[in-house]
């Protein structure tokens, strides 16, 4: 049995939306924002952003969502699955698998201050939320969906390890639909991180160029929808 990408959602630094993040790309135009992260170490580049926090939160308000609290990284995992599955019927035991490779670092970055500067504790709520997992499950929240729910934490092999797991759930018929939300938002230890091994560039990114001085970080979400060919007909 044929399985599809039943729909679609991309958030990225080409734009705020599928549709928009293609002909920007195919253009080769800027990014919609381009935001300078305050950081203690010196010469981090700026990190490109496909929307403001403003703008988030005001996107998020049209599919009525309130948990405006939430850190960044889990917003941005749910705009994409609610715009992925806007129209769709989705089936109580719909599976939900996130790939990430940090989380929600803004978050755990604000319980690590408190931690040094030898506060007796740090904000409930942030310590609710740091975690991975706070990605997946409120987009299962948020759409009512009560299947297994779960994150992978990896680099580049995330999404391909979510693929592989989402196609056994389909296969094997546990499932009709799976959702695999991806996503990963920009924060100074990202940058830190990258810039310590090495592969950070100081100027600018040039592919392919014998005088290229290495990477630079964006931050997106995306969201696929993926059931079998005889369930997608029957919910489109």
């Amino acid at each position: 049995m044929t399985i599809i990408i039943n729909s679609l959602e991309i958030l990225d630094a080409n734009g705020t939306s599928l549709s928009d993040s293609i002909a920007n790309f195919k253009k080769g135009s800027q990014s919609n924002y381009q935001e300078y992260l305050i950081d203690p170490v010196k010469n981090l580049i700026k990190f490109d952003v496909p929307m403001t926090n403003e703008d988030l939160d005001q996107q998020l308000s049209e599919f009525n969502f309130k948990e405006h609290y939430m850190p960044r990284t889990v917003k941005m995992a749910t705009l994409v699955a609610l715009r992925a599955t806007a129209g769709l019927t989705l089936p109580k035991n719909t599976v939900v698998i996130g790939s990430t490779l940090e989380g929600s670092s803004d978050v755990k970055g604000e319980i690590w201050n408190s931690f040094n500067n030898n506060k007796s504790k740090a904000s409930p709520r942030s310590c609710a939320t740091c975690t991975a997992s706070t990605v997946c499950t409120t987009v299962s929240r948020t759409l009512g969906i009560s299947g297994p729910s779960f994150m992978i934490t990896q680099a580049c092999s995330g999404f391909i390890t979510a693929l592989d797991l989402a196609t056994k759930f389909l296969n094997s018929n546990t499932a009709e639909v799976v959702l695999i939300v991806a996503v990963d938002s920009t924060q100074p230890i990202n940058g830190y991180m990258f810039r310590s091994m090495g592969v950070y560039t100081p100027t600018i990114v040039r592919p392919f160029d014998t005088n290229r001085s290495g990477m630079a970080l964006g931050e997106g979400a995306a969201c696929y929808v993926l059931t079998k060919e005889k369930h997608a007909q029957r919910q489109v």
